[in-house]
């Protein structure tokens, strides 16, 4: 905001050019979404104009996304200057940092995503234990070359995705501490690729497979960036008991893809009801999309798009419509859009809190319309 006495009026740049006043004229807020220069000067009639004002922007925050210009040693100053690293989210960094501002850094707790692509670390860069602990979801590393040190995610259980923009082989340990079997791993060229890595990885924007699970021990999944996979799949076991009469077995499930083929392990190919297909050839299940007037009849399954999902599994149903199991979710050639376009989903654990308790709410009414 800026602000001069009465009567004058402020004219004012933001490509670092001298401000006129045949230039902009300030009437409000500027709206600042990128590192520029902001000069500016007043004029009034009958009085010399005034000397220009500079101010170099180099950290544009909403409180919870924040991408700062920095020197090294002074993220913490800037953070403070401009605010509180309380409540930050996601921290694009560019410029120079050193073991100072890592330090800062890891005090950030609610800290979940680090972009670091276009930064130069110093000598020492990333050293043992470097990130141990700390809340990341998404990591991105320099593209110059940093010294990485032993166990750098140690304690990272919910790290999801790691861009490694480096030119250069990924560090045969950059993974040893991490087990979640959605990791996505990218890399600039396949031979940068740790050599015994066989999780999925996007070379140059693409994947040949990427497989997800369902699993107990933690199974977070987030896309930093878009890519186009050849095939991608998630598979989960649905071993809920249902009865007719009786709601319940049904869950939560929301995908990072447009679903094109479900498959049981050992009963074939399957559909939703709604989808109205052969049931010999097609074996049905429920599906159920919330929108926002309610629950409606889904007949397939969207990316980034919340369901109610509930396989048959019930004596009372002939064997072949017994659903139990592990199903396999899958489709081929598709692009695979950037999580962060859909803030209020989070594959597959993010959301299922809340979307549980709206659940319970349209139970009874799901019952009534959805139990064939």
């Amino acid at each position: 905001i800026l602000s001069t006495d009465d009567g004058s009026t402020i004219h004012y740049t933001t490509d670092g050019s001298e401000p006129t006043e045949e230039g902009l004229t300030y009437t409000e807020p500027i709206v600042i979404s990128d590192f520029i220069t902001v000069k500016a000067m007043s004029s009034k009639p009958f009085y010399a104009d005034s000397p220009v004002s500079s101010y170099e922007i180099t950290f544009i925050s909403d409180g919870e996304d924040a991408t700062i210009n920095c020197e090294a040693g002074q993220l913490q100053k800037i953070i403070n200057q401009t605010g509180s690293s309380e409540g930050l989210t996601s921290l694009t960094i560019k410029g120079s940092i050193n073991q100072a501002d890592f330090a800062f850094i890891r005090t950030i707790e609610s800290l979940e995503h680090l972009d670091l692509t276009e930064v130069t670390v110093d000598e020492f860069g990333f050293q043992d234990n470097a990130f141990e602990g700390m809340n990341l979801i998404s990591f991105s590393s320099p593209k110059s070359h940093v010294k990485v040190g032993e166990h750098i995610f140690q304690d990272c259980d919910g790290l999801a995705a790691i861009v490694w923009n480096m030119d250069e082989s990924v560090p045969e340990n950059l993974l040893e501490d991490t087990d979640n079997p959605n990791m996505l791993l990218y890399v600039n060229a396949i031979t940068y690729r740790p050599k015994n890595y066989s999780g999925n990885l996007i070379s140059g924007g693409q994947a040949t497979e990427i497989v997800l699970v369902d699993s107990e021990t933690g199974g977070n999944f987030y896309c930093p960036q878009r890519f186009y996979a050849k095939k991608i799949s998630f598979t989960r076991s649905f071993e809920q008991m249902t009865e007719i009469g009786i709601t319940q077995g049904w869950e939560t499930i929301a995908l990072p893809f447009d679903v094109k083929t479900i498959t049981h392990e050992t009963k074939g190919a399957l559909a939703p009801f709604a989808k109205g297909l052969d049931k010999d050839e097609f074996k049905p299940f429920w599906l159920c999309e919330l929108t926002s007037t309610g629950f409606i009849d889904a007949s397939e399954i969207k990316a980034y798009t919340p369901y109610l999902i509930c396989m048959p599994n019930d004596s009372k149903y002939a064997d072949d419509y017994i659903l139990s199991g592990k199903v396999t979710f899958s489709s081929e050639e598709i692009y695979i859009d950037e999580t962060k376009k859909f803030p209020n989903l989070f594959f597959p654990c993010r959301f299922v809190k809340l979307f549980k308790i709206i659940v319970r709410t349209y139970y009874k009414i799901l019952f009534a319309r959805l139990e064939r």
